[in-house]
């Protein structure tokens, strides 16, 4: 997942600055113009050989113009998030026995109903990873 996250967060960072601004142009055509007035992109769509509906282009220009600033927002949510999972991570550890896990030293002190590992907060953060 870092991997990813890394590789995306370089193709934003690529970018033109944003946040971008749509301008509908020509009845058929959005313009997707940066902070700095360059345009960034032009977006229609052709089906069937003809434009289609404006409606239609301006769903799809607003959607790529806003994951300029969507997709960083997104990232820091994404990176807080690992870094809390990582926290609580730090807090469930091990009790040993013999060289093996036996059980949570946080859940299973405080619990009489045994001890199991990984004990089930850190089975749920595991549940969820790569998923």
């Amino acid at each position: 997942m870092t991997d990813r996250l890394a590789q995306i967060q370089a193709r934003a960072d690529a970018a033109t600055e944003g946040p971008w601004e749509l301008e509908p142009y020509a009845g058929v055509m959005c313009l997707a113009v940066a902070p700095n007035g360059n345009l960034v992109v032009d977006f229609s769509t052709w089906t069937d050989g003809h434009f289609s509906e404006m409606a239609e282009v301006e769903a799809l220009a607003s959607f790529i113009a806003h994951a300029r600033t969507d997709i960083p927002a997104l990232l820091a949510m994404v990176r807080d998030q690992q870094a809390a999972l990582e926290r609580v991570r730090e807090l469930h550890v091990p009790v040993m026995e013999d060289g093996s896990p036996v059980g949570c030293a946080l859940c299973d002190w405080e619990h009489d109903d045994g001890m199991t590992w990984p004990c089930g907060t850190l089975a749920a953060i595991t549940a969820t990873e790569g998923a």
